[in-house]
């Protein structure tokens, strides 16, 4: 039982070496590998208690990382972090102190890069394929036309 233990530690540390994980994440990769309920959830509750999982961190990193480099609305960010395992309550903490009216800067960006690439079309055309760029990535038909109106007019 000690050596399973020692082994699932070393593997659950490498694995947040490379990138920030979930607890749900950790979990389910621990699983893969085969250790028991009892010692994955010791691994857990260790790694909880010295700092290296916490769940509210993670979120955090994720949605600022993704603001950064892959902008997404509130919407996808959401759905991301519950696939990542991540409880409601912290996702909503999470979205609510970081993205607090963002959402029309963010698409905004987004749409003046994409326009760029659209010189020459019509201007409904331009209208067209920003809308559904902007739907891929989640935001609302709200957003997304005060956006578009504001940039293709």
């Amino acid at each position: 039982m000690q050596k399973e233990l020692e082994a699932a530690q070393i593997f659950a540390l490498r694995l947040i070496k490379f990138r920030m994980r979930s607890k749900h994440e950790l979990q389910g990769r621990l699983k893969r590998k085969h250790f028991s309920q009892e010692v994955i959830e010791q691994v857990l509750d260790l790694l909880s208690d010295s700092g290296y999982v916490n769940d509210l961190t993670f979120s955090k990193a994720w949605v600022n990382s993704r603001l950064q480099f892959k902008p997404r609305s509130r919407k996808l960010l959401a759905y991301e972090l519950k696939k990542k395992g991540i409880e409601n309550s912290i996702i909503e903490k999470t979205l609510t102190q970081l993205y607090l009216e963002k959402e029309e800067q963010i698409a905004r960006q987004l749409a003046v890069k994409r326009i760029s690439k659209l010189d020459g079309l019509t201007k409904e055309t331009q209208k067209r394929r920003l809308s559904g760029y902007l739907a891929r990535r989640g935001f609302s038909i709200g957003v997304t036309l005060k956006v578009i109106n504001e940039l293709v007019d």
